[in-house]
C-alpha cells in the first residue's frame, strides 16, 4: 500500500470542493486513477486460479476515484433531470401542493343574500300576497335584477310612470314609441307634440306633458324594462299596482342585496314554498 499516492488522492478529493474545477480537471483525475490502478494492482495484487484480484482497498479508491470525476462532470454539465423514483415523487408532491387552492381562490355564497333572504323584511314581502304574485313572475324577476331599475324603483314618481295606462300603451305600439323616443330626446319637438295633442291621439302628449314621467323614462333601466312585453303585461295586472306601492315591498327594495337575492336559487325555493304554503 502506497501511503503517500493516497495522501495525495485524498487531498485532490478533498480540493474539488464547491468551486468551478478547471477544464483539464477531469482528464488529469483520469490519468492518476489509470496510474495508481496499476501501480497499486502490481505490489497487492495475488493470483488465485489464474484469477488477478484487486484487494478491498485499492478497490474503494478507484470508485472513490471515478465518483469524484463523476462528480465534476456533473458540477460542469450539471446534475440531471429527476424524472423518476422517489425524488421524483416528491417533486410531484411538492408542484400538487404549489397549485393547491389559496383562501382567494375558493368562492363561498354571498352572505348578503342568504341574510336578506333570512331577514324580516324578506319574510313581510312574502307575507304580502299581491308582492309574492308579482315576484312570482319570472319577467318581473330578472327586471328586478338590474340593481339601477332597483334603485329607480324606491322613486313614487317612477313607480307612477310603470303603472301609467299610457306608457303602457306607447310601449306596446311600435309607432307610439317612436314617436315618444324622439319627444324624450328633443325637447323642443316634445314642446311641439305637447301643444299638438292630435299629432299622437294625445298619448304620447299626455305622456310627455308629465315631467316626472319624462324624468323616468329618460332612464335607460326604466325604459329597457318597458320594453319586455311580459314585463308590461304584469304590470297592467291589478295586483302589481297594489304590490308596488307595498310598503313591503318598496323597504325590500332598499336593501343592496335585493337585487341580486330576487334571482338567486335560494329565492326559488322561498318563493316556491310561499306560494305552496298560500
Amino acid at each position: 500500500m502506497n501511503s503517500d499516492h493516497d495522501d495525495r488522492l485524498d487531498h485532490l478529493l478533498h480540493e474539488l470542493g464547491p468551486a468551478e474545477p478547471p477544464p483539464d480537471l477531469v482528464s488529469a483525475v483520469m490519468a492518476r486513477v489509470d496510474s495508481l490502478t496499476d501501480r497499486g494492482a502490481r505490489q497487492t495484487s495475488v493470483r488465485t486460479n489464474g484469477v488477478t484480484l484487486m484487494t478491498t482497498r485499492k478497490a474503494m479508491w478507484v470508485l472513490a476515484a471515478a465518483a469524484a470525476v463523476a462528480l465534476a462532470v456533473f458540477i460542469v454539465t450539471g446534475f440531471p433531470k429527476v424524472d423518476r423514483g422517489t425524488e421524483a415523487t416528491i417533486g410531484a408532491a411538492q408542484r400538487y401542493q404549489a397549485q393547491q387552492l389559496t383562501n382567494k381562490d375558493v368562492v363561498v355564497g354571498d352572505t348578503q343574500i342568504q341574510e336578506f333572504l333570512q331577514s324580516e323584511t324578506f319574510d313581510r314581502l312574502m307575507k304580502d300576497d299581491s308582492a309574492r304574485r308579482l315576484l312570482s313572475n319570472h319577467s318581473v324577476r330578472v327586471a328586478l335584477s338590474n340593481p339601477e331599475l332597483v334603485s329607480q324603483l324606491t322613486n313614487d314618481a317612477v313607480r307612477v310612470t310603470l303603472l301609467n295606462a299610457n306608457v303602457l300603451a306607447a310601449f306596446a305600439d311600435s309607432n307610439l314609441l317612436n314617436q315618444l323616443s324622439q319627444g324624450i330626446a328633443d325637447a323642443n319637438l316634445r314642446l311641439r307634440m305637447v301643444n299638438d295633442a292630435a299629432l299622437s291621439g294625445g298619448v304620447v302628449a299626455h305622456i310627455l306633458a308629465d315631467a316626472n314621467m319624462v324624468a323616468a323614462l329618460k332612464n335607460q333601466a326604466v325604459w329597457s324594462a318597458l320594453t319586455n312585453a311580459d314585463f308590461r303585461l304584469t304590470l297592467s295586472a291589478g295586483y302589481a299596482a297594489v304590490a308596488l306601492r307595498s310598503p313591503a315591498f318598496v323597504n325590500a327594495l332598499q336593501s343592496p342585496a335585493f337585487a341580486n337575492a330576487i334571482v338567486s336559487h335560494l329565492a326559488d325555493a322561498q318563493l316556491s314554498a310561499n306560494i305552496v304554503s298560500h
